[in-house]
């Protein structure tokens, strides 16, 4: 082996030791990457001791930690997760779990879905929530969850403390999906939570249609108003695929002979099997229905989305 090319392969070494948290693209730059999850756990907090050791899980291996819900988190695309358990001088316990997901996109739908609307917002990363029990933080490409037994105000100031710690870092920002900002620039009054869907599981979670097969949309908003009342939107990329899923939905709900008018930009009422009050339509590449809402409130939210 010559020596440049001995020198080569010294030199690309030295470089990705050097820089651990970037790599390079095809256009032969150099962009922030993800940071390993196992790099973001704090090692020193003051009052605050390491309980175990780090847990690492990647990829499939996540079922081995929530096997009753790793479906969802990969369904908002889940790379790997790092846990670990801290005790507290007075022998209460914090659990700390941070969440690499596939983008700022997926990180900021998982956080979206995990979080209440009854909720405090709090001032750590890009958006933060905290439940009592619970703090969620979004960050970039990641979400932080933060958790103890008991709903104190120490455990509560420690819990921020290890999330500020964290998100301090995260060395980068992410943005959020395009449908979130676009629904936030409209300030929709009496909206209590809005959910960013990417799949079929996170959808049922908010309403069932109970069909043989899953919806075919491509993303979607959940917007739960006052009283439980539920807007959904769902975008699609393709429109064959709408006429099938309302094809579908319309012989659930017994209106299978109203699915040209609705494809036809008609808005339609239906009764569930469950007396849930729907009203579905579709618009451009979009399915959109609400459950327990009424028809006026429904075309003034509709108007809003015209554009989208």
């Amino acid at each position: 082996m010559n020596k440049a090319l001995l020198w080569f392969i010294f030199l690309g070494g030295a470089l990705f030791l050097c820089f651990p948290r970037m790599y390079l693209f095809a256009d032969n730059t150099i962009k922030a990457s993800n940071l390993n999850v196992t790099a973001l756990i704090p090692t020193e907090i003051e009052g605050l001791k390491k309980s175990d050791d780090v847990q690492y899980y990647a990829g499939d291996d996540l079922f081995m930690l929530i096997n009753g819900g790793a479906d969802l988190y990969h369904e908002y695309g889940f790379v790997e997760i790092a846990v670990q358990e801290y005790k507290t001088s007075e022998g209460e316990y914090i659990d700390l779990e941070i969440y690499r997901m596939k983008n700022s996109s997926a990180a900021y739908g998982i956080y979206s879905f995990k979080t209440a609307s009854r909720g405090q917002k709090i001032d750590i990363g890009q958006e933060a929530i905290d439940e009592g029990y619970y703090i969620n933080i979004w960050k970039g490409n990641y979400l932080v969850t933060i958790a103890s037994r008991k709903n104190t105000s120490a455990l509560s100031e420690a819990m921020k403390k290890i999330g500020e710690i964290v998100a301090d870092k995260i060395d980068f920002s992410g943005e959020k999906p395009e449908l979130i900002k676009f629904t936030e620039k409209l300030n929709i009054p009496a909206v209590e939570k809005t959910t960013y869907i990417m799949g079929p599981l996170a959808l049922m979670d908010k309403y069932d249609f109970y069909l043989d097969r899953p919806l075919s949309f491509k993303e979607g908003i959940c917007m739960e108003l006052d009283n439980s009342v539920k807007f959904i939107f769902l975008k699609y990329s393709d429109e064959d695929e709408i006429k099938k899923d309302v094809q579908a939905i319309t012989t659930k709900l017994g209106i299978s002979d109203k699915a040209d008018l609705i494809l036809n930009n008609q808005i339609i009422r239906a009764t569930d099997s469950n007396d849930n009050s729907l009203i579905l339509n579709v618009n451009k590449s979009s399915i959109i229905f609400s459950v327990g809402l009424n028809e006026d409130r429904f075309i003034k939210l509709l108007d809003n989305l015209t554009t989208l």
